[in-house]
């Protein structure tokens, strides 16, 4: 989602094919109007006050003091995304750095504390578009401390590592299955937002499972969840990473983003953390219960056993806005 929100506000000042190649990536099928309000309905929804989930969404336009950019396009990303600008002056990289690595590290309430180094900023550059996206949400039920135990997580053939994994016994939970994979969606407090794990049934074959799941496939799959009940045992994480997308973003089809007339710098930073009182994210309180009748179960508990390398996604009404693998 943060990805896909910075290149919204890129969407918004580019032209020709750049302009096309980035609406197809993020949002393919789509004309502009219908792009625009769609991210823009996202950054306004996610960010409303709820129970059980805090979100806070910051874009913002760092332009170089000597480079002017239209208003037009100013207003623009102010009205569509709630973007703000500021001028720094990037000739003394040093200052610039350490100005938007504050924006980011206060967004992300201290999780992301830089995002770019000085020597990484280039001599040329005229502006600077970030987004960042934070996220803690308490699960609806929580998992049970005393119920965690190490196991055997499979990173491979023939190795292993031992992890904490959370597990529940015998509950109720929404649940999908097909022939590759078992889809297990736990809700937060606010249930309009959920961490779905999809586990590919052959225990090393994710990489087939992230080829053929394709967002109708994905829409699919959580339009068949059930209440259903289950064994579950999932890994305790917590997961880091440093991206550069240049690669990445040419892959998919951005490839005029990259070209001699415009060098587009694209760095990712995020990091996830799910245990068992829920998740804090950045990319970048306490319910009812419902207390469930006890009835005597007509069929032996779903094992759901996520100790090999799975797929997951954080969503809100079902748009993502996290998605990894865990494998190791």
């Amino acid at each position: 989602m943060s990805i896909a929100l910075a290149l919204s506000l890129v969407h918004a000042g580019a032209k020709g094919n750049t302009r096309s190649q980035i609406a197809s990536a993020i949002c393919k099928g789509a004309n502009d109007d219908q792009l625009k309000k769609h991210y823009s309905f996202l950054a306004s929804a996610i960010v409303k006050p709820k129970n059980g989930v805090e979100v806070n969404l910051a874009n913002k336009a760092f332009i170089d003091k000597n480079f002017t950019i239209k208003d037009s396009y100013l207003k623009a990303i102010s009205y569509a995304y709630k973007a703000s600008a500021q001028n720094i002056d990037i000739s003394d990289p040093a200052e610039a750095a350490e100005v938007m690595n504050e924006f980011v590290k206060t967004a992300t309430k201290g999780k992301i504390e830089e995002i770019i180094d000085k020597d990484n900023i280039s001599p040329d550059a005229v502006m600077f578009l970030i987004n960042a996206l934070y996220l803690k949400a308490d699960w609806k039920e929580e998992f049970k401390q005393s119920a965690t135990r190490d196991r055997k997580f499979y990173i491979k053939e023939g190795v292993s590592k031992s992890i904490p994994f959370m597990s529940v016994k015998a509950k109720n939970r929404d649940y999908a299955s097909d022939d590759q994979v078992q889809v297990l969606s736990l809700p937060y407090k606010d249930t309009d937002y959920r961490f779905n794990i999809f586990l590919p049934k052959e225990k090393f074959g994710l990489e087939k499972v992230v080829k053929g799941l394709t967002a109708e496939k994905v829409q699919g799959l959580l339009g068949k969840l059930e209440d259903t009940l289950l064994n579950i045992e999932i890994p305790k994480m917590k997961l880091e990473k440093e991206l550069n997308l240049k690669e990445t973003l040419e892959n998919i089809g951005l490839e005029d983003m990259f070209g001699n007339e415009a060098d587009f710098g694209e760095i990712s930073a995020a990091q996830l953390k799910v245990d068992e009182k829920g998740t804090t994210a950045a990319a970048a309180t306490f319910v009812e219960i419902v207390l469930r009748s006890m009835m005597v179960p007509s069929h032996d508990p779903i094992d759901f056993v996520a100790d090999h390398p799975f797929l997951f996604a954080l969503t809100y009404k079902n748009h993502p806005l996290f998605i990894g693998v865990f494998s190791n």
